[in-house]
């Protein structure tokens, strides 16, 4: 897979896990795209051509679980893979049987992170 042609959009109210995150990825060939709010995101997803999105669920103005309801009721955004990153344990299974297939605990791995990544991406 050729990492330059996908574009990760990271969505996380914390500055220093958008740059970490941020690095991580481009350095493994990746377009990035971050946004520190649920609507911020979403105004992305606007302007953007997003394959896929690493989102935090404790945010302001807009939490991951609202955001993510909103990315699925949109007909064109709907089936865009998402990765949910969470501090929050009993979230988890809330994700979960909303669909999205990977849900990972803050902190993370990142080799972790970027296999599921590659694994979604593929």
């Amino acid at each position: 897979m050729d990492a330059a042609r996908k574009k990760i959009l990271v969505v996380d109210d914390d500055p220093d896990a958008l740059k970490m995150l941020s690095v991580i990825l481009e350095n493994m060939g990746y377009g990035v795209v971050c946004a520190g709010t649920g609507k911020e995101a979403l105004e992305k997803l606007e302007n953007d051509a997003i394959d896929l999105v690493l989102l935090d669920v404790v945010m302001p103005d807009m939490d991951g679980y609202t955001f993510f309801q909103t990315l699925r009721s949109d007909v064109d955004k709907r089936d865009l893979p998402v990765i949910v990153l969470t501090g929050k344990p009993d979230m988890k299974e809330i994700f979960k049987m909303e669909g999205v297939s990977i849900v990972m605990d803050k902190p993370f791995e990142p080799q972790v992170l970027l296999s599921k990544i590659n694994e979604m991406l593929s």
